[in-house]
Parts: structure tokens; C-alpha cells; sequence
């Protein structure tokens, strides 16, 4: 498999996981195994609390913005990309949570551990992919650090990837990528709870998304590896983490991104696929801008066409 199919394959990854994780955002595990003991298997199998079905939330909105900002300035501008953002505010997207939306209007958030700036280094990974390690992790940091600047976001950040690249250009998956990522943990000196959660995800205990860590980048790290791990497919892998609630919108998009790199968009239920949309608001801000007018809002296409140009820019 090449690796524009693998590119491709992290963005509507990406698209789908948040669309479908949204379905069971803050529930228990315990009630969703109750209420629907089948799985979610649709789009639509539960009613959300906001958007509508297959719509995609903030978490792929901000990684589209992000990549639309690499592409018109040709290279990765962080005063850029930050004022892309301001500007999509400005459209009063529906679908923004409250802390994110403080960290991009006023000031970064300095304490804060949650995963909120992992789904966005998606086109960061696909764009640095081509180029020097040490030029992805200094973009790695930057995309973080817009909103997120504990040196545990920022480390995860650059853990996710390293991920991400060495499944796009290598096509690496499972415990190869594991053992991969410890290596990188120790080269670089990434923070040491990020070696301990690599080392947990290889052993049998299942992590739970119940407690007040559910929305940890650490949790979110060791869930998303650790379904990668216990699967044998994106279907598979994506109903086993939807059902654990919780974060599930943002586990479900890293997952997605990171499985739909190592199995290829093919493996991507096209039911899934087809029932993605995108919100109005990303609607609105992108065709109000002259080089977007005849943008196609289809996420599918939009994931083929950005991936093919983050890896020729």
C-alpha cells in the first residue's frame, strides 16, 4: 500500500471516529453494554446530544483547518493557523467545548492534561511525514502548545506522531508499533509516564474509560493502542472503543486515525463513510474564503484531496 492510500486513510479515519464516537460521548460503558448490547454499529444506532447524524465535531474541523493553513501559506505557520481558528470561531460553530473554545479566544491552557490537541496533529504527521524527525516534532510541539502546553500534551503530541508517520510511510501496526514508539519515548526523553503507558498496553488488564482520567491524553494514548492491539480490523477496533464511552468522540477519532494509516481507507466501512457530513459552520468559513468557493464539502473526497497535496506541498 502506498502512502498517500495510508494519508488518506488517517483523514477519513479521523472523519469517521469522531462522527461516530459522538453517538456515546460521556456515557459509562456499563450503560451502553445495558442499552445496546449489540455494539454501535451505525451512525445512527443512538440519537446524540449534539449534532446530527454523521456529523463530524470540532476535533476533524480543527484538523481541516490546520490543514487548509499549511497548504495556502505553504508551510506550517502556527500565527497562521491560530488566526485560521479565531476566524472559524467567528462562524459560531455549534459543536465547540467550552475550554477549547477559552484556550483559542484568550490563552492557551497551561495545566491542563486532556487529549484535546491529539486529533488535530493529523495533517501535521501526513505533512511531516516527508521531512526530517526533528521537523515533524518541532510541528508536533507548535500545534500543541496553540491550546495545550503541559510537556505531557505536547510529548503525547509528538508520540502520536511518530505514530501516525510510521504507519504512513511504513505501514508498521500492533506491538512492531509499540516497541517502535518506546524507542522514540527514550531517544527523545518524552515524559515518563508516556514510557509506563506503553509498557501497560501489552499486558492483559483492559483499560476502562469510567474516572476522572477519562479525558487524559495519557488514557486516550493507552486506549487507542491498546484497541489497535486486541483487533484485527478498523470495523472492529471502532465498535470495541465507541462502546466504552466516555471520551469516545475524541478515542474513536485518534484511533480511527491511526487505524485507518495502518489498514488502508479500503478497510473503512462504506456505510460509515456515506453518512458522514460536514457542520455548517466549517461550511460557511471555508466558502466565504475566495480560494475555497468550490471547495466539495464531501469528507470523503476532502480527505483523498488534502492528503495528496500535504504530501506533495
Amino acid at each position: 500500500m502506498e502512502a498517500l492510500e495510508r494519508a488518506t486513510g488517517a483523514l477519513l479515519g479521523l472523519f469517521v471516529g469522531d462522527a461516530l464516537g459522538a453517538q456515546t460521548e460521556g456515557m459509562h460503558e456499563s450503560d451502553l453494554l445495558t442499552l445496546f448490547p449489540q455494539g454501535i454499529e451505525e451512525m445512527y444506532t443512538k440519537d446524540r446530544i449534539v449534532g446530527d447524524c454523521g456529523e463530524i465535531t470540532e476535533r476533524s474541523e480543527l484538523a481541516i483547518l490546520l490543514a487548509q493553513s499549511m497548504l495556502l501559506s505553504n508551510r506550517f505557520d502556527t500565527d497562521n493557523i491560530t488566526a485560521t481558528y479565531r476566524n472559524w470561531l467567528g462562524e459560531n460553530p455549534s459543536l465547540v467545548e467550552a475550554s477549547l473554545k477559552a484556550a483559542l479566544e484568550s490563552a492557551p491552557l497551561v495545566k491542563s492534561e486532556s487529549n484535546g490537541a491529539l486529533s488535530r496533529i493529523v495533517p501535521v504527521a501526513i505533512y511531516g511525514s516527508t521531512k526530517q524527525t526533528k521537523t515533524l516534532l518541532d510541528m508536533a510541539e507548535q500545534a500543541c502548545m496553540i491550546t495545550h502546553r503541559s510537556q505531557l500534551c505536547i510529548d503525547s503530541n509528538k508520540t502520536y506522531a511518530l505514530a501516525l508517520v510510521e504507519s504512513i510511510n511504513e505501514g508498521t501496526g500492533g506491538e512492531k508499533l509499540v516497541g517502535y514508539l518506546k524507542v522514540c519515548a527514550a531517544k527523545y526523553h518524552f515524559d515518563g509516564r508516556i514510557p509506563a503507558i506503553l509498557n501497560s498496553v501489552s499486558k492483559s488488564n483492559a483499560a476502562s474509560s469510567v474516572g476522572k482520567d477519562k479525558d487524559s491524553v495519557l488514557h486516550t494514548l493507552q486506549i487507542v493502542l491498546k484497541t489497535l492491539l486486541e483487533t484485527s480490523s478498523f470495523e472492529a477496533g471502532m465498535k470495541q472503543i465507541v462502546k466504552k464511552g466516555g471520551s469516545a468522540c475524541s478515542n474513536a477519532a485518534i484511533y480511527g486515525s491511526l487505524a485507518g494509516a495502518f489498514y488502508g481507507p479500503e478497510a473503512i466501512p462504506d456505510r460509515w463513510v456515506a453518512e458522514l457530513q460536514a457542520t455548517d459552520s466549517l461550511t460557511r468559513f471555508l466558502r466565504k474564503q475566495s480560494a475555497h468557493r468550490r471547495f466539495n464539502m464531501n469528507l470523503e473526497t476532502m480527505a483523498s484531496d488534502l492528503a495528496t497535496r500535504l504530501l506533495k506541498n
